[in-house]
């Protein structure tokens, strides 16, 4: 399956199977999972002081769904998650997990870490990560203890569970060197954010997502040389898609040596697709920083008056895409002023939009070698063929007879 850098809220992963000479063409998808730490010891306990009364997750804008895996992740829903037993109790928990690291103490580091985590529909804590982190140390230990959590009661958005992401503020502070940690509260903090952003037209392949389904499983092929050889593993394909719907600059990220074939294989189908085609749509990219040029990572950027959006990656950098027409975006962070960007406001890139094609070329029924068992991208493209070792019992079976 095509997977844009741009990513639909709306979109389902499809499955396809087609069965063409020695090769099935199949849509897999990786799941998501959660690890859990040990606690740590020699850690020095520090006795949580509580910003405010009025809770650490307060956000403005409406539903914002972000898609991982196949997952709608919001980030504002009509029934938040909560903490079992509700907030006394989370903070109870905290002040009898949370350790303030005492080689942190001894050097004095002190800071605000910006943890995000997702509330699964079942309730389990998912996806913990620091979106602005102080020292490795402090860093560490927030992450640790979120992971810790039990199970919330989900979050509902029009009366059905889902997944929430928040965004948890905890701040290690040092007072007369006693160690404090403080559950930050959003409103405390008003600083500016900036935002710089593009438009360019968005292009599909002609007909849609089937159409281009249809016609890679027409086209594709697993090599001969390939299947013989045993070859098989990752194609992480890239390709521009520029102003007039023309494909252009198509090629392969750094893999595994010796897997020209089936580069070059994946290469051919790209540049044998059709040019494709305007659907009404415009591709909104940019980036969102701080008052010091710093990237916001975790920021949601949301199409005012829906529930469509996406998050700032590690560089603060977004792309989003945007029905054609008056729309604006609400960019958001806790403790930021909410920014508002008009796509009338916004000048053309003239740039070329980026889309990847992963493909996994996999051989089975060969008892000479273990199967492809790497890492499987999202929506990547599987094609499956036969090895040398059922080749050559045919082989032998034909020169038998």
């Amino acid at each position: 399956m095509m997977m844009n850098k741009t990513r639909s809220s709306t979109l389902k992963l499809a499955k396809y199977l087609m069965m063409l000479p020695l090769i099935f063409l199949l849509v897999t998808a990786n799941s998501l999972y959660a690890s859990q730490q040990e606690p740590i010891s020699d850690e020095a306990v520090a006795t949580p002081a509580i910003g405010s009364d009025e809770g650490f997750f307060s956000q403005d804008p409406p539903p914002v769904k972000k898609e991982e895996a196949g997952e709608d992740i919001f980030v504002v829903v009509e029934k938040m998650p909560e903490f079992p037993g509700g907030q006394e109790a989370m903070m109870q928990f905290l002040a009898d997990s949370i350790r303030y690291p005492r080689e942190a103490m001894e050097k004095g580091i002190q800071g605000r870490v910006i943890c995000n985590f997702v509330v699964m529909k079942d309730g389990n804590v998912s996806d913990v990560q620091v979106v602005r982190g102080v020292d490795p140390l402090i860093d560490a230990e927030a992450v640790r203890v979120l992971k810790l959590m039990p199970a919330w009661e989900p979050g509902t958005q029009r009366g059905k569970d889902v997944n929430v992401r928040f965004t948890l503020p905890v701040v290690f502070s040092l007072v007369k060197k006693e160690p404090k940690i403080l559950i930050d509260e959003p409103k405390q903090i008003s600083e500016a954010m900036s935002v710089e952003a593009q438009v360019q037209p968005h292009f599909v392949f002609p007909g849609g997502q089937k159409e281009m389904m249809r016609f890679i499983s027409e086209k594709i092929k697993y090599p001969v040389v390939a299947q013989e050889d045993g070859l098989q593993g990752l194609v992480n394909a890239f390709f521009r898609v520029n102003g007039a719907g023309t494909i252009t600059g198509a090629e392969v990220a750094d893999g595994a040596e010796g897997m020209s074939t089936l580069n070059n294989e994946v290469l051919r189908i790209i540049k044998e697709m059709p040019q494709w085609e305007k659907d009404g749509f415009v591709l909104v990219s940019g980036r969102v920083t701080d008052s010091h040029s710093r990237p916001l990572q975790g920021a949601s950027v949301i199409i005012k008056g829906t529930n469509n959006g996406t998050i700032t990656d590690t560089k603060g950098g977004f792309q989003l895409k945007v029905p054609a027409g008056e729309a604006s975006l609400a960019i958001s962070f806790i403790g930021y002023k909410t920014e508002s960007v008009a796509l009338s406001t916004l000048k053309p890139s003239g740039g070329e939009m980026v889309t990847s094609l992963p493909v996994i070329f996999k051989i089975q029924g060969d008892e000479t070698s273990k199967s492809y068992s790497g890492p499987v991208p999202e929506n990547a493209v599987v094609v499956v063929g036969y090895g040398y070792g059922a080749k050559k019992s045919n082989g032998e079976n034909n020169r038998a007879k």
